[in-house]
């Protein structure tokens, strides 16, 4: 199995963060997790103290796409084989965590994409 890591930005979650954490939990316990703060201004860093959550505080907000390049960077670093980034909101369902990484697996994909804009009566083209 490919050591997975889920990439969980986060920008002003307070309120919704330990409902998705501890869904993930359930759902998919052997993957690491590791939240992104954005340079929240409510309790969002807080909730990770307090849960023990793993996390990176980046100072200043640098959006979605630099919160998670904080992430592939951090994963890079640790060894993961696979990311995922993972909506901090709970909007992300974790039911697709794993066929994305069995996907990832089993053909050997440099990137995987789950979206909601595919599905059976859509093609999805092979990169």
């Amino acid at each position: 199995m490919l050591k997975t890591l889920l990439i969980i930005p986060a920008y002003n979650e307070e309120e919704s963060l330990k409902t998705t954490i501890d869904s993930l939990r359930k759902t998919v316990s052997q993957v690491d997790l590791l939240i992104v703060n954005d340079g929240s201004r409510d309790g969002t860093v807080r909730v990770c103290r307090e849960n023990r959550y793993p996390f990176l505080d980046l100072s200043t907000n640098l959006g979605l796409a630099g919160a998670f390049q904080a992430g592939m960077k951090y994963a890079y670093r640790h060894g993961y084989d696979c990311a995922i980034q993972f909506d901090a909101d709970g909007q992300h369902s974790a039911a697709y965590i794993w066929p994305m990484v069995y996907q990832a697996e089993a053909d050997g994909s440099d990137i995987v994409i789950g979206s909601p804009f595919f599905g059976p009566e859509k093609p999805v083209f092979p990169l």
